[in-house]
């Protein structure tokens, strides 16, 4: 399953956010792309406040404080639709 996660230097919520992908790297088989916001006028307008920011493959956006039952319900599903 793919992932972007848009994140920018300095950010407490974004390094939470990137601990809970990489606990639940293998289990949901997730490839992740990290993209710093920071200097790119046009994704700072998108994202600036909201980081960070997890766009998940043909499924959810989250944003902000990402609990982990949160993502783990936005990850099933992404998963169920691509099981059907």
């Amino acid at each position: 399953m793919q992932l972007v996660l848009y994140t920018k230097p300095d950010c407490p919520l974004c390094e939470k956010a990137k601990a809970l992908l990489d606990r639940l790297r293998f289990e949901y088989n997730l490839s992740l792309r990290e993209i710093d916001i920071t200097g790119d006028s046009k994704l700072e307008r998108r994202f600036g406040l909201l980081v960070p920011v997890i766009e998940l493959d043909s499924g959810p956006t989250l944003y902000g404080e990402i609990e982990e039952g949160r993502m783990r319900a936005a990850l099933e599903a992404v998963a169920q639709e691509v099981r059907r």
